[in-house]
């Protein structure tokens, strides 16, 4: 009798802590994937307002293109305008704030670039995994335009 009450005790803390290694997981996926949308929202927002004053549209219709790809000659344009776009991850003396750069190159010959401070936590589990596999200051990573291909960063 001891020993089905312990075989049935095993079995269910099995069953207990693979459910919630799956939820637990789960939780870390959905939290990534708001992470890169908050850093794709911040690259597109960027992006539309400097693309803006190159070819004479609203920023907001630029960002609908960089998000949908809708407006096939505004996406044409905006291809044809982008030369490249990356973005460099740059751990500072703090290990819990990392600056990240957008720099982007125009066929005109022209270049913008920004910059924000994100926490740790605020970067997508690949660069943050990047930065531990590598144990470097810096990660360059291309940025891929969503209405060419789907974007994602790593």
């Amino acid at each position: 009798m001891k020993i089905i009450n312990l075989l049935g005790f095993g079995i269910a803390g099995t069953i207990l802590l693979v459910t919630g290694g799956l939820f637990i997981k789960e939780m870390i996926d959905k939290s990534d994937i708001k992470v890169k949308n908050d850093l794709d929202e911040w690259v597109d927002r960027l992006l539309a307002e400097s693309l803006s004053r190159k070819l004479n549209y609203s920023p907001s219709s630029i960002f609908q293109a960089l998000n949908r790809g809708e407006d096939t000659e505004l996406t044409r344009k905006i291809t044809e305008l982008i030369e490249s776009v990356e973005l460099v991850f740059q751990r500072r003396s703090s290990l819990s704030t990392v600056e990240v750069f957008l720099n982007a190159s125009f066929q005109d010959g022209t270049s913008f670039c920004a910059n924000t401070q994100r926490t740790w936590d605020d970067l997508p589990f690949a660069i943050r995994k990047e930065f531990l596999q590598r144990n470097d200051t810096s990660i360059t990573v291309p940025w891929n335009l969503p209405l060419v291909n789907s974007q994602s960063i790593l």
